[in-house]
């Protein structure tokens, strides 16, 4: 039985710290308002909640905060207390934003931008759960911004005009957060660090084991290669449909890493490109001078590329194809649920000029099963509507014109016509006129 709510304000008002995450909700923790716990780590919980302000002012934030029993460590709340100093100064379209930061009694807090979506983890299981693996073009899509993020974190000049590399160490599926506009951002760097040179030196175990670099593992000099390592783990899983290195245990786990044979992804998925398989295999080099040497140089390979990657409707068009629930949105004119950012074909709500493709045969070239287009097509919680052909539009186009161009030809021509209308009706009276006092005569 969860607390009273007595006891869970002399719990924050007392210890400065948040109650269990089993107790009553919402809790009020200093301007925030917490309605529910969306994470829990070693260190750290994060809660979705709302910053109340005066004159009614309200916003959907996230909150992250150490766990109740760590708030008296100063050796954690200073690693806290690092991170937060390190997020803010991270200004980058594939990261995370942090909002503010501070201190609820002796609890300190982050404040995070509020995202809706998925983390590439879900999508992953999502995916692998219906026996399917993640088309080859949205792998790359995905890849590519996260890779985008970390060679800003890579190449991070501080105010001073310092180069400062900030290693992530925790590059892993779960801490990649893909939005339901088709955004995808970098998060946690609770375990990153400023370097003041090239290299960090590392004396704790910390991070996901299957995402881990070998020298990682080591707890000796890390550089920019170790978050490399990562994200080619990151990228073999998304194009092969199963982990990589991840086993039952941690002693298995450590093993495949150190000395297991990495195969090409080509030779597990057939989709997938000659280049993709060497870009792969060079992030995955367990001597980090083999590999990579930043994020920066593994996505100017990337960035080559970009004819195999999806684009942004694909994008969407994917998501909501496999997590309509999230990634999928209420039309404000005819009600029917559509992918963000998806043109509604009935009332035409978002308009785009992205040619004739309809939306099923979009999902179809992505890999999706032709069952689960049809699916898609057909299932009440996202109904697509054909487009228009190309040739009836073209014909109502020239209709259209024709119609214009008479009508000129109208206005053109009618003054013409009754000025010699009139000069003719003139004539014909004088000739009478003549012709009558002739007669008289």
């Amino acid at each position: 039985m969860a607390p009273p709510l007595s006891s869970q304000l002399a719990w924050v008002r007392d210890s400065g710290a948040l109650p269990p995450t089993a107790t009553r909700l919402p809790i009020h923790f200093g301007p925030y308002e917490l309605s529910e716990c969306i994470g829990r780590g070693g260190m750290a919980q994060v809660w979705k909640g709302k910053r109340r302000g005066c004159a009614g002012f309200e916003k959907q934030v996230v909150v992250k905060t150490i766990l109740p029993k760590l708030v008296g460590d100063a050796r954690f709340v200073r690693l806290f207390t690092d991170e937060a100093r390190l997020s803010a100064q991270l200004l980058h379209t594939n990261i995370v934003r942090v909002h503010d930061f501070g201190f609820v009694g002796r609890q300190p807090f982050l404040e995070l931008e509020y995202l809706v979506g998925w983390n590439l983890k879900e999508l992953w299981e999502r995916v692998t759960a219906r026996g399917q693996r993640l088309p080859v073009s949205i792998a790359i899509t995905l890849v590519t911004a996260i890779c985008r993020g970390l060679a800003y974190a890579h190449s991070f000049v501080d105010d001073a005009g310092q180069h400062r590399p900030i290693i992530h160490r925790d590059v892993s599926p779960a801490n990649v957060m893909i939005c339901r506009d088709g955004s995808v951002k970098l998060l946690d760097f609770g375990l990153a660090r400023l370097t003041r040179g090239e290299t960090l030196h590392v004396d704790m175990f910390q991070g996901k084991i299957a995402y881990m670099s070998p020298e990682q593992m080591e707890k000796g000099n890390l550089d920019r290669r170790a978050d490399v390592f990562g994200l080619g783990t990151v990228l073999h899983e998304l194009l092969v449909g199963r982990r990589l290195f991840g086993a039952g245990d941690d002693a298995e786990t450590l093993r495949r890493l150190t000395q297991a044979e990495i195969a090409p992804p080509s030779s597990l998925n057939p989709d997938v490109p000659a280049a993709l398989d060497v870009i792969t295999m060079r992030a995955l080099m367990r001597d980090p001078d083999e590999r990579y040497q930043s994020a920066t140089e593994m996505l100017a390979v990337l960035d080559d590329l970009s004819t195999h990657a999806a684009s942004p409707k694909r994008l969407l068009a994917y998501l909501g194809s496999v997590g309509p629930e999230i990634f999928s949105t209420a039309c404000d004119g005819c009600g029917e649920r559509l992918p963000w950012g998806i043109e509604c074909r009935s009332c035409k709500t978002l308009l785009d000029d992205d040619g004739d493709c309809e939306l099923v045969e979009e999902i179809e070239e992505l890999g999706v099963a032709e069952t689960e287009s049809i699916a898609l097509a057909s299932s009440p919680a996202l109904t697509l509507r054909p487009r228009p052909s190309a040739l009836r539009l073209r014909a109502l186009a020239i209709a259209s014109g024709l119609w214009v161009l008479l009508a000129l030809l109208w206005a053109q021509l009618w003054p013409r016509a009754a000025r010699h209308a009139l000069r003719v009706r003139g004539l014909g009276r004088r000739a009478q006129l003549w012709w009558r006092l002739r007669r008289r005569r």
